[in-house]
């Protein structure tokens, strides 16, 4: 019975999850999967909750302390019992930090929050842009794996009639031989995009937490990436870039809130005494006391050590402010990069589409015209063979370098979103 309820439960539940994760994907699923699944995501997010937490309890006042003991006690006879004095203290004290820098911490310590939570938005774009290039890549290298497919059928085509031409006495062994080389060139090809391909795979498999992964046959739909001048202009906004600036915040806080320490701190006390032997024969009746106190802690010799601290924050904060400077001319040349890289796909594919690929298919269909008639010696074919060959395995690739271009684009031109606060 136990056995029937766990099969049931297999089959409505997780066999359903199973056979979707196994079922070819297009690159809105990888997507919409990528960011559930990653862990590089869930701990991002923890290290927000870290952040805020720790936000919370560096900022919070120190604990109130709470004193009780005796108080003037006979030296010679110390009791309680029989002092006229001794009585018993109960007393309870607050520390303040110098005025201005609980808040100023807590600033900082905001900043740091803030900085986390674009560095996962960030991270997410990241993986998107990551995913989408391995997924082309994959997706026409499987494309470029039917092409060589057709170029070896072709080329056993080309070799078995150099066969027959050489067992006729109308060919060459030099030909027959080239022709038998050039088959096992494209067997060669094969293997090494298989191997290519079967890495990529490995790779999406691991991005999507997946045991088993297949594109989908449709092409893939990459979002068109924002027009230039505009995302050019909005470099500042991407997450990436916003992090550094929430950290130059940060340093900026940290740096005014040691500064702070040269400042006095309070501390308020309050504590009430009452005897405790009041009916002492021939001992004064006082009363039960109360008493209030404020103290004031002035760094009268701070030396070096507030120094140091204070030089350490303001290299901090250049740090900071060199680190965000230098993100946003590596951007600016990533962007450049990306757009010349994605004009230049765009223009060979259309030379190559349009009229390379087309005149090499007539070239070699006519080369094998005049192969079979005799007008064209093998080594000619073969030749006119691997130019369509190497230009439809061209056009493929530019197709994956193209693509690659389009995800930089998208992911340089990801807007920070300033109310994400998972």
């Amino acid at each position: 019975m136990k056995f029937f309820r766990f099969a049931l439960m297999w089959t409505f539940f997780v066999s359903p999850l199973a056979v979707a994760a196994s079922l070819p994907m297009t690159l809105s699923e990888a997507r919409a999967r990528v960011l559930v699944v990653a862990p590089t995501l869930a701990a991002a997010r923890a290290k927000i909750r870290a952040l805020r937490a720790e936000a919370h309890y560096k900022t919070t006042l120190p604990d109130p302390i709470l004193g009780f003991g005796p108080q003037n006690l006979d030296s010679t006879q110390p009791t309680l019992s029989h002092d006229n004095s001794s009585s018993f203290v109960v007393s309870l004290n607050q520390n303040f930090p110098p005025f201005g820098k609980l808040h100023l911490a807590r600033k900082g310590l905001d900043e740091n929050v803030q900085s986390a939570r674009m560095r996962l938005q960030d991270e997410r774009a990241r993986l998107i842009a990551t995913l989408t290039v391995d997924f082309c890549d994959y997706y026409y290298g499987k494309q470029a794996l039917i092409t060589l497919r057709r170029n070896r059928h072709l080329a056993h085509v080309i070799a078995r009639s150099a066969l027959f031409r050489y067992q006729s006495g109308h060919g060459t062994l030099a030909g027959l031989l080239q022709a038998r080389y050039a088959v096992s060139g494209i067997d060669d090809a094969i293997a090494r995009l298989r191997g290519a391909l079967a890495v990529r795979r490995a790779t999406l498999m691991q991005l999507l937490s997946v045991r088993h992964f297949e594109t989908a046959t449709s092409k893939p739909d990459i979002p068109h990436p924002p027009p230039f001048v505009l995302l050019l202009k909005g470099l500042t906004l991407t997450p990436r870039f916003a992090a550094d600036e929430a950290r130059v915040r940060a340093a900026r806080a940290f740096l005014r809130a040691s500064r702070r320490d040269l400042a006095p701190s309070f501390a308020i006390g309050a504590s009430y005494g009452f005897r405790t032997a009041p009916s002492y024969p021939g001992g004064p009746k006082a009363p039960n006391q109360i008493s209030a106190e404020i103290s004031m802690s002035l760094p009268i010799f701070p030396g070096q050590r507030e120094d140091q601290r204070i030089d350490r924050r303001v290299a901090r904060l250049d740090g900071a402010r060199d680190q965000a400077a230098a993100l946003q001319l590596s951007l600016r040349q990533a962007a450049l990069a990306a757009r010349a890289a994605l004009q230049t796909a765009d223009r060979r594919l259309r030379i190559l589409s349009d009229r390379r690929l087309p005149e090499a298919r007539t070239a070699f269909r006519a080369a094998q015209a005049a192969f079979a008639s005799g007008r064209m010696s093998l080594v000619r074919t073969l030749r006119y063979a691997r130019d369509v060959r190497s230009t439809q395995l061209a056009a493929w690739q530019l197709r994956s370098e193209r693509a690659k271009a389009l995800a930089t684009l998208n992911y340089l031109g990801t807007h920070a979103e300033t109310s994400y606060a998972r």
